[in-house]
């Protein structure tokens, strides 16, 4: 906060303006003291809210790491699972089957079963590689099915470790954090009412040495405008002689009572307004 923040906090609790230059001094040092206690209070009070966002926040960036971790595993789990490929199984059995339809008729057609090269060719070949594809793809397929039990184990190894880092979180770490809080606000709070109590003692200082300055050039106008900053609307006031009821003049020093015919002087109405408010 900057002198000129600290003036209008004065300005504003006064009711009125004034300029530096009509203090005394020690009052201005101690406008700048009250600066730097501010300085130091706005510090502690961002220092306060990082400690609540922190305790806000820290279980959730504590099981993000959790939960990054098994992530991490499940996705190279994923990585290594088969993709089943169809199309070898399905031309070895065509293949297979095209040759015990050609065995098939060169048998018929010769009466006798035809000879090893040729069963080699069209039928144990066949055979051998279609058993191969049916062996591939069925280790495949547990490959898959092994896999998908682990990703399956590995989700339910997270929840029950975001559980428990949950528990371990509100056990262990979220005290410590929340005392942490609760003395920086209780500091935070101090400085706050000290701040405070200063700023109330200097204003009220202020306003002691002032009021000699502003009865030299106080006027009703000015009165009325110092009385509506302090949230008082004054239309009439009491005659300090006679007690009787005058109208607030607009401007002007002076007034006259209509009803003991003496003198009212704007400083006499300022003293006795000061007195009340």
């Amino acid at each position: 906060m900057s002198k000129r923040e600290i003036q209008m906090s004065l300005e504003e609790k006064l009711g009125y303006e004034f300029k530096l230059q009509e203090l005394p001094p020690h009052l201005r040092a101690k406008i700048r003291e009250l600066e730097e206690e501010r300085n130091i209070l706005r510090r502690e009070e961002y220092l306060y809210e990082d400690y609540k966002r922190e305790a806000e926040s820290g279980l959730q960036r504590y099981l993000r790491g959790i939960s990054e971790s098994y992530d991490k595993k499940i996705e190279e789990a994923q990585g290594h699972m088969s993709h089943i490929d169809w199309v070898p199984l399905g031309s070895s059995f065509l293949l297979l089957c095209f040759g015990v339809i050609v065995v098939w008729i060169v048998t018929a057609a010769y009466g006798a079963p035809p000879g090893i090269t040729f069963l080699l060719i069209w039928f144990i070949g066949p055979f051998l590689f279609f058993l191969f594809a049916l062996l591939y793809t069925l280790w495949r397929i547990a490959n898959r099915a092994t896999i998908k039990r682990k990703i399956a184990n590995l989700k339910e190894e997270k929840e029950e470790a975001l559980r428990h880092g949950t528990n371990e979180y509100n056990s262990k770490f979220l005290p410590e954090l929340e005392a942490r809080v609760h003395a920086q606000e209780q500091k935070y709070r101090l400085l706050q009412e000290k701040f405070e109590r200063g700023l109330s003692q200097l204003c009220s200082e202020i306003n002691s040495t002032l009021s000699i300055v502003f009865q030299g050039r106080m006027d009703f106008g000015l009165l009325r405008s110092i009385m509506k900053n302090r949230g008082i609307v004054i239309e009439r006031i009491e005659c300090p002689y006679c007690g009787g009821s005058i109208n607030l003049p607009e401007t002007g020093h002076v007034t006259k009572c209509p009803y003991c015919g003496r003198n009212v002087y704007v400083a006499d109405v300022f003293k006795e307004l000061e007195k009340r408010f």
